[in-house]
């Protein structure tokens, strides 16, 4: 977090607050700030609470890290609870006051907050909503990335922005701009550009010819990186993947390494090399929900599916909010037969993140099978709305056709003919309809 903080881009280091030897602070309490701050130009009072709170409460909020460690967040953030009201985030200001002894609604705290501090629009705000958006997966969100970027001067948060755009890495701009983050000076900047690329779901080809150079980076970590975009196109005992199979085969002791090497052997179609690897992996962090949904991928790979089904109800125990687990286990129901289970899971998904358009998308097919034509359509409704892509408009089309909505049939058939004149499926049914 410390990397990330303003302090640190302004080059503030450790040894400006702690001595470099004991790790103790230089001076105690709010004079250990001042001692810079208050002869800054523009600097002045802005605490609202008196005496009580010092400065490292509302700028450095403590957390208890596994039950027995406090330790103060070296991020050096601003308290906002306007916000944390909006996207449900913790901040400063609710953890004493939303989550203290004398609970505060947080829409009263961000309230008091304008009233003492105006609506500060700052690029941070801009950032975190950018960052809130590609994490729910929102359709558009790489818009809100790109436009973050452009005002980010971070290394640290530019790194951040380009790690989370991955799902967007066909997109003409994105793929510009990670492309140009290659070259970028800061090694953690080209490592998220080369780790958003990697796992991106863009032609192999042209990853493969973006990422080839920076297997020649001069940080490993970057070529590890590289190595892995490229894994596809080599065996792990070829010369130019030689950085990742070392990287993973030294982690293989642990449920990540084990799970990266399984992975590696899945991707390759060595599915029964994969499996053992990947249980081992299971055993080691049994309270790892997507190592259960990679294990339960596998497995249905190999055809034991009703193992693959155990693995997911498994998984949504340990991860009851991973929406995406909740969709996969929704997929497995419906090819058990068990379609009442199927739907329950995918309005799991829905609930969860609503945004998730093929958990949308299933759920409408799902109970159109069910005889639910009516939800069907209000599944497919919403799956539309998130991507007016031609499967879901489709599917609309057709469970449309089947209750009897004509009209609304045509229209979604000549929207689909718009955009695919060569859709036969479309072509058909406006004929039919016009017969």
């Amino acid at each position: 977090s410390f990397t990330g903080s303003r302090m640190h881009d302004a080059g503030v280091r450790c040894g400006a607050c702690h001595e470099p030897h004991s790790g103790l602070l230089l001076r105690e309490g709010d004079a250990l700030c001042t001692s810079c701050h208050a002869g800054m130009p523009a600097f002045e009072p802005h605490d609202h609470h008196g005496g009580a709170v010092a400065c490292i409460d509302c700028h450095m909020p403590q957390t208890t890290y596994m039950q027995r460690h406090p330790r103060r967040d070296h991020g050096f953030t601003h308290p906002d609870p306007v916000l944390g009201t909006e996207l449900e985030i913790p901040d400063a200001c609710s953890r004493c006051h939303a989550d203290g002894p004398a609970p505060q609604d947080r829409e009263s705290l961000a309230a008091a907050w304008v009233e003492w501090y105006g609506d500060d629009e700052r690029p941070r705000r801009q950032r975190a909503r950018a960052i809130a958006s590609a994490r729910k997966n929102a359709p558009q969100a790489h818009e809100r990335i790109l436009e973050a970027l452009a005002l980010e001067r971070s290394p640290f948060w530019r790194a951040v922005l380009l790690r989370v755009s991955a799902p967007w890495a066909t997109e003409p701009q994105v793929r510009t701009a990670l492309a140009a983050a290659l070259e970028d000076s800061d090694p953690l900047v080209r490592l998220a550009a080369a780790e958003a690329l990697a796992e991106s779901a863009a032609d192999p080809r042209s990853v493969s010819a973006l990422l080839s150079p920076s297997l020649s980076d001069s940080t490993r970590a970057v070529r590890v990186a590289a190595s892995r975009g490229l894994r596809a196109s080599y065996p792990p005992s070829h010369s130019r993947m030689e950085d990742l199979t070392s990287a993973v085969q030294l982690q293989r002791d642990q449920p990540a390494g084990a799970l990266a090497w399984g992975g590696w052997l899945l991707e390759r179609g060595e599915v029964d090399q994969a499996i053992p690897e990947l249980e081992r992996a299971t055993q080691w962090d049994p309270n790892s929900a997507g190592l259960r949904h990679t294990l339960a991928v596998a497995l249905s790979a190999a055809g034991r599916t009703e193992e693959a089904r155990a693995q997911l109800l498994k998984g949504v125990e340990v991860g009851p909010e991973q929406a995406e687990l909740w969709h996969a286990l929704g997929l497995a129901h419906a090819s058990s037969g068990d379609a009442a289970a199927a739907e329950a899971a995918l309005g799991r998904a829905v609930e969860l993140e609503p945004e998730r358009m093929r958990s949308w998308y299933n759920l409408g097919l799902l109970r159109h099978g069910l005889g639910d034509g009516e939800g069907a359509l209000a599944a497919l409704d919403a799956a539309v709305k998130l991507d007016p892509g031609l499967d879901a408009l489709w599917a609309r089309a057709t469970v449309a056709r089947d209750l009897g909505r004509l009209e609304d049939a045509r229209r979604d058939a000549m929207l689909l003919l718009q955009r695919d004149p060569t859709h036969s499926g479309a072509r058909s049914l406006v004929a039919s309809l016009r017969r």
